[in-house]
């Protein structure tokens, strides 16, 4: 369990687990609750699946929003191509969120003898992670470049986590 979440409303964790929004306040844990909600299945084919959960009373402890997100997944050959579409049910406010996942890889090599291929040439400049919160600035890793092989010391603190890469 957990080794691949689905991060929904948020991506990382909040300072002191709290938020404020129109006056009240909120607790959410890290990265969101739908990691922790059972997904309707909404449409299955050979090579695509789509999840959905909607918004009910026990999220809106947390979450003030109406919302349907949904996860899908489709087979392209060798390549599995995931999609979230979040949809906000209320009419009269905007919604704020961020989806993401993290996404698990067994490397029974070594995290070390993988690497991560871009589509295209991009700057790596990663934001650090302290006590758990992503910081506004960011750290030159690398320019230019297609391919970033993997290293143990990129996970001692916590994670990268990068900006527009496209």
């Amino acid at each position: 369990g957990k080794h691949a979440p689905v991060l929904f409303p948020i991506c990382g964790r909040l300072k002191d687990g709290k938020y404020t929004y129109q006056g009240n306040v909120y607790e959410m844990t890290g990265h969101g609750f739908v990691m922790d909600l059972d997904f309707d299945v909404k449409s299955v084919t050979e090579n695509t699946a789509i999840f959905s959960v909607t918004s009910n009373e026990e999220t809106k402890k947390c979450y003030p929003f109406d919302f349907e997100f949904n996860v899908g997944f489709e087979l392209k050959g060798k390549t599995l191509e995931v999609n979230y579409k979040t949809i906000n049910l209320s009419e009269s406010e905007p919604m704020y969120f961020s989806c993401g996942s993290h996404e698990g890889f067994a490397c029974p090599e070594g995290v070390e003898e993988y690497t991560v291929v871009f589509d295209k040439e991009v700057n790596l400049n990663p934001h650090p992670v302290c006590g758990g919160i992503v910081e506004e600035y960011t750290v030159p890793l690398a320019k230019n470049v297609k391919e970033l092989p993997l290293k143990d010391d990129f996970f001692e603190i916590d994670a990268l986590v990068f900006d527009n890469l496209g």
